[in-house]
């Protein structure tokens, strides 16, 4: 019964927004800027604290010797040009197979750019889609401090800093671009890295005692456990809900 509500509340939401959107047809500009109110909420930029960036900085300018922090050779090229898909050019206009068909001249030269840019800590511009729920919640500067304190360091910690950081979104209808708004939180969506820092974020959350159990799939999370009735569930499911709670409060996420 509660899964007919919810799919009803849903289908009536979804109607209310196509019925709103088609009043706005003589309206483009509008109707971008409500896209970009939906897609990027224009919250307040979360709080700094001032010990996890001093601890991301100090990471940062770690230059110890550290396998990760190594540049790449043409044998790590090479196999990940084998590995590439046939997929669609993306926004330099350049296919895979393209790139999989240079001969060592030009694989040289690439080598060479990829490693100017780890190096400096470049990320190229470039589009994505924001997932409103999951990584759209991610607090930047605590993604950053759990991966210094998985011993990330260096030129592999500056890349991911620039990657996440200085962005910013624009929704586009038709010939028309909303105002340009900059992105405080969350992590691109379609990136080959994203899923890997996602996972990085929920990799300490508590782990439930007293019998309940926790699953994990993405931004789904269910506890439950087993009981002879309800009522004794309830004591053991709530502890694990007020832990919860005080793990997302701790990492400004949003549930």
């Amino acid at each position: 019964m509660e899964e007919v509500k919810k799919r009803t509340i849903l289908a009536a939401k979804n109607a209310s927004w196509e019925r709103h959107i088609d009043t706005l047809e003589d309206d483009p500009e509008e109707e971008a800027n409500i896209f970009l109110e939906q897609f990027s909420p224009n919250s307040t930029t979360p709080p700094t604290n001032p010990e996890k960036l001093k601890e991301i900085e100090k990471g940062i300018q770690n230059v110890e010797a550290e396998p990760l922090n190594s540049y790449f050779n043409m044998q790590e090229l090479s196999r990940s040009l084998s590995i590439l898909s046939d997929k669609a050019m993306g926004l330099d206009k350049t296919h895979n197979r393209m790139l999989r068909n240079l001969n060592l001249e030009n694989r040289k030269r690439l080598l060479q750019i990829i490693n100017l840019m780890f190096k400096e800590g470049y990320i190229g511009e470039s589009g994505a889609i924001l997932n409103k729920i999951a990584y759209h919640n991610i607090w930047i500067e605590g993604l950053l401090y759990k991966l210094t304190k998985a011993n990330v360091r260096g030129r592999t910690l500056n890349w991911p800093k620039n990657f996440l950081t200085g962005r910013s979104i624009r929704t586009k209808v038709n010939n028309c671009l909303s105002e340009e708004r900059k992105i405080y939180k969350g992590i691109p969506q379609g990136s080959v890295l994203s899923p890997l820092l996602f996972n990085v974020m929920f990799s300490d959350i508590p782990y439930p005692e007293n019998g309940c159990e926790i699953s994990l799939f993405a931004d789904d999370i269910a506890i439950y456990c087993t009981t002879k009735t309800k009522e004794v569930a309830k004591r053991p499911l709530q502890c694990q809900l007020n832990r919860m709670e005080e793990w997302d409060n701790k990492w400004k996420l949003v549930f």
